[in-house]
């Protein structure tokens, strides 16, 4: 798919792969968990047959509403071996297992129908079926409310990507 090839024009070009694990530990977090992935927040457009992510750098929000967020999301995973974390405005997910996935860099999707980006490898079933959760979770909160009356774009979604295991 597409993803790969994407892979394969980083290598070549040596362009570095997003590595969250690095990242959290060098936002001075501890190392919780095993494994560490990119959480970043998206609104997902519907096309006509299809959702497209829009850039996330146009998606403007506050810390009030990225802990709101993220205090739902760990609430409903609680004991589920997976942590959602807020550090310098980046969000992450720290997770006990590995979930055998391979990903694609937000930067390479951003304006493009998710579709040919999702994850691969075996676990990707269970994945998305994680993804799917998010989004149900994301659509009814009062965050999500409250941004559409003011007529802002609503956080329906999280890319998930960069994962790297921690150095404990």
């Amino acid at each position: 798919m597409l993803a790969g090839v994407y892979k394969r024009l980083r290598a070549l070009f040596s362009m570095p792969t997003p590595n969250a694990a690095v990242a959290w530990q060098a936002a001075e977090g501890e190392a919780h968990h095993a494994f560490w992935m990119y959480a970043t927040p998206v609104n997902m457009l519907l096309g006509r047959d299809s959702f497209f992510l829009a850039d996330p750098a146009e998606l403007t929000f506050s810390d009030d509403e990225s802990t709101a967020l993220i205090d739902s999301l760990n609430q409903h995973y609680a004991g589920m071996g997976a942590c959602f974390y807020l550090r310098n405005q980046v969000w992450f997910l720290g997770l006990d297992e590995n979930p055998n996935i391979t990903t694609t860099p937000i930067d390479l999707v951003k304006g493009k129908d998710v579709a040919n980006y999702l994850p691969q490898g075996e676990g990707a079933l269970a994945w998305n079926k994680l993804q799917n959760e998010i989004q149900m979770l994301l659509y009814n909160h009062p965050v999500n409310d409250a941004r559409e009356a003011q007529g802002l774009p609503v956080i329906n979604s999280l890319w998930c990507y960069g994962l790297g295991v921690s150095s404990r």
